[in-house]
C-alpha cells in the first residue's frame, strides 16, 4: 500500500503504483488540506464573482450564474470538452494520469471537493479508468479534452476500461457500489 499526500509523489512510489499496480491510500492531513481549501473556496465565494465557478466563460465571464445553477455549469463544461477523438489511451496511461491528477489535487490548492479525492483513490485501486482518447485541442494547454474524459467518468457518463473491456461508466459504478 502507498499512502499518498503530505509530501511530494516520488518517482519510486509512482512506479510502484503504476508498474506494479500498488494500491492506494490517503492520509488524513492530505484529505485535511483538500477539505479545508474547498472550505475556503465555499465561505470566500459567497457574494463574489469568481471565474468560472458562479460565472460563464471566455467571452461569458461578464455573466453570473445563479447558485442554482452553478453545478449544471460545471456538469455542461465537462461535457462539452470531452471532444476527444483518435485511439484511447491504454489503461496504463491513464492510470497514470489518474495518479498524476490526484496528486496535484493533494496539495490541497484546486479547492475540489474531498469526494473528487476518494473517488479517483477507489477507481485508482479498482482498476476502473475512464476512456480518455489521445487527441483533442480545446484551450491552450492542450490536455482540456483528456482532463474532461477524465471528469466525464468521475460524474458517471462516458465508458470506462474494467476488467479488460470496455464499459458503460454506470455498469462499472454499479459493479464498484460507487454512488455519485
Amino acid at each position: 500500500m502507498i499512502s499518498l499526500g503530505g509530501k511530494k509523489l516520488d518517482l519510486a512510489a509512482f512506479e510502484q503504483v503504476i508498474l506494479e499496480q500498488k494500491q492506494i491510500n490517503i492520509t488524513s492531513s492530505a484529505v485535511k488540506d483538500v477539505t479545508d481549501s474547498y472550505d475556503f473556496l465555499q465561505s470566500f465565494s459567497k457574494g463574489k464573482l469568481i471565474y468560472g465557478i458562479n460565472t460563464g466563460f471566455g467571452p461569458m465571464a461578464q455573466y453570473r450564474i445563479e447558485d442554482e445553477d452553478c453545478k449544471q455549469l460545471q456538469y455542461n463544461l465537462i461535457r462539452s470538452h470531452s471532444s476527444g477523438m483518435g485511439q484511447l489511451l491504454t489503461p496504463l496511461q491513464i492510470r497514470a494520469l489518474m495518479l498524476s491528477r490526484l496528486n496535484t489535487l493533494l496539495l490541497g490548492y484546486s479547492g475540489v471537493h474531498p469526494d473528487v479525492i476518494r473517488l479517483l483513490t477507489e477507481l485508482i485501486n479498482n482498476e476502473a479508468y475512464p476512456c480518455v482518447y489521445a487527441h483533442g485541442g480545446v484551450g491552450a494547454s492542450g490536455d482540456l479534452v483528456q482532463l474532461a474524459h477524465l471528469a466525464l467518468g468521475m460524474i458517471g457518463e462516458g465508458n470506462f476500461w474494467y476488467k479488460g473491456k470496455i464499459e458503460n461508466a454506470q455498469t462499472v459504478y454499479t459493479a464498484l457500489n460507487l454512488n455519485l
